[in-house]
């Protein structure tokens, strides 16, 4: 039925992003089985709705990859993490690395500084090679 489909939802968005189990949709998604979530239909005109699923719990856990640069026989790029307040890691392509992440790559930058242009408006790069 429809209310069965809707009450699972959740945990099936949270299986079907691979969510970090940090991330708010995730834990929204634990906290509820089938029985737990009930639902009042109501009939609204389009995107005027509300919704359990907000963009900001769905982005929360996700990279973003960007300015990649090869220099040296080196990659490095640019990720965007939201679990770190949004700071900005240069990285560079380790795959035999210890260290490495889900994407192959080392952080090259401090753990405490945020690599980003202030010029961004003007055409501006966060980093040059």
């Amino acid at each position: 039925t429809m209310r069965a489909a809707a009450a699972a939802l959740l945990p099936l968005l949270a299986r079907g992003f691979q969510l970090s189990p940090t991330s708010p949709l995730a834990r929204v998604a634990a906290t509820r089985s089938t029985s737990q979530l009930s639902m009042t239909m109501i009939d609204k005109p389009y995107g005027e709705w509300e919704s359990p699923i907000t963009s900001k719990a769905i982005t929360a856990g996700s990279v973003r990859l960007g300015n990649v640069h090869y220099c040296d026989g080196e990659v490095y790029w640019l990720e965007g993490r939201p679990q770190e307040a949004g700071r900005n890691v240069l990285c560079k392509y380790s795959p035999d690395s210890a260290d490495k992440s889900q994407r192959n790559g080392v952080d090259f930058s401090p753990k405490d500084s945020n690599i980003r242009t202030r010029v961004h408006e003007y055409g501006g790069g966060a980093i040059v090679f």
